[in-house]
């Protein structure tokens, strides 16, 4: 399982979770990952560096109770754990039960050689186009016994230097996943093999492996759990831009929940219930030093929220963020009920840009 899961727990899905201040306890965690990665993220001379500002200061920053309720705003971006998070619980509620009826699961995991920097884009190509015909292969032997679940993953060597794209599959049948190694490696005979490749019954925690994170955001350092170098990061959001992280083989679902998990934006029309002073309207700041979201008014904390030592570890290792000292702090405004993102946030004359009015694009430029 991945490290930042270990550190942060585990994801439960949606509709499974019923107490909204657990909900929000387990949000403080990913929120405090997501700022310090976003703050180090900033400081690249990148094409997304004003994608990474708005997961800084406004995803999951200010918390708006109003009518009962809390409602935020969130940026939807892959390096974001709390999007991530929201993203993961929704796949889980919609494809748990579609595998269910599926006859026999089988999880599969195949892979190239791992390439540098300025290959990475090249493989990305290369790896959709050989899976596109394994696809049209597995169509016409199988037809609607062909039924499959893929997630596009990319992980980074920072001992060699070199990136490993690869896919991580469930699959219907095990002759069918035994033909979709069999075929990746007759496509793929000077750069795979049947080392690299790996098919097994799927288990409990299958699905979860497949609805990960799309790449390792914290690693094992020499000083304890540390990010992933961000340079090698930020060239990774860069190349998976615009790519679907998880495609559907075999089978479609409604269009409205197609839309819902396809679309790179999330929003939050409903929010989760208060519990705090229930009939007030109040404005809640996350707090990086309480590690909470504060009523500034009073000083009340929300969660209550207690870090686990792995958390106070992580935050020592990366250190203070470097954007506060770079970027003035955003002006107070009142938390929309929702955001809306549909273009790229294009260079404005403030180092930090006007979010509140901003449409954005939660995968850069087009």
């Amino acid at each position: 399982m991945d490290n930042l899961q270990n550190i942060l727990g585990d994801v439960q899905p949606i509709t499974k979770i019923i107490d909204p201040q657990i909900s929000l306890l387990k949000r403080v965690p990913r929120r405090l990952i997501s700022r310090k990665l976003a703050a180090q993220l900033c400081t690249l001379d990148s094409p997304l560096k004003h994608a990474y500002r708005l997961t800084y200061y406004e995803c999951s920053e200010n918390i708006l109770q109003s009518d009962g309720r809390h409602r935020t705003k969130f940026c939807g971006y892959a390096w974001c754990s709390v999007c991530s998070a929201i993203r993961m619980g929704r796949n889980i509620d919609t494809y748990a039960p579609i595998i269910t009826d599926w006859n026999g699961l089988w999880f599969v995991t195949l892979t190239l050689r791992t390439v540098t920097r300025e290959q990475l884009p090249m493989r990305i190509a290369e790896m959709s186009r050989r899976f596109g015909n394994l696809n049209q292969t597995m169509v016409r032997r199988f037809g609607p016994d062909w039924k499959a679940i893929r997630k596009r993953e990319t992980s980074y060597n920072r001992v060699h230097d070199t990136y490993h794209h690869h896919y991580h599959l469930i699959i219907q049948g095990e002759e069918q996943a035994r033909a979709v190694v069999a075929l990746w490696l007759s496509m793929s005979q000077h750069d795979a093999g049947h080392l690299g490749q790996d098919i097994r019954p799927a288990d409990k925690g299958s699905l979860t492996e497949l609805l990960k994170y799309t790449s390792k955001l914290v690693v094992d350092g020499k000083n304890g759990k540390e990010f992933t170098p961000v340079p090698a990061l930020d060239w990774i959001f860069q190349c998976m831009r615009r790519k679907p992280a998880i495609t559907r083989y075999g089978f479609k679902l409604p269009k409205d929940v197609a839309d819902v998990l396809d679309s790179e934006t999330i929003t939050d029309t409903v929010g989760t219930m208060a519990w705090k002073h229930v009939e007030e309207t109040i404005t809640w700041k996350f707090d990086v030093d309480m590690m909470d979201w504060v009523n500034h008014v009073t000083g009340e904390c929300l969660t209550e929220y207690e870090p686990s030592p792995e958390i106070i570890e992580l935050q020592k290792n990366v250190g203070p963020d470097p954007i506060v000292s770079v970027v003035p702090e955003p002006s107070n405004h009142a938390v929309p009920s929702v955001l809306v993102p549909s273009m790229y946030l294009q260079p404005t004359v403030s180092l930090r840009p006007n979010f509140s009015q901003t449409i954005i694009d939660p995968m850069g430029v087009p």
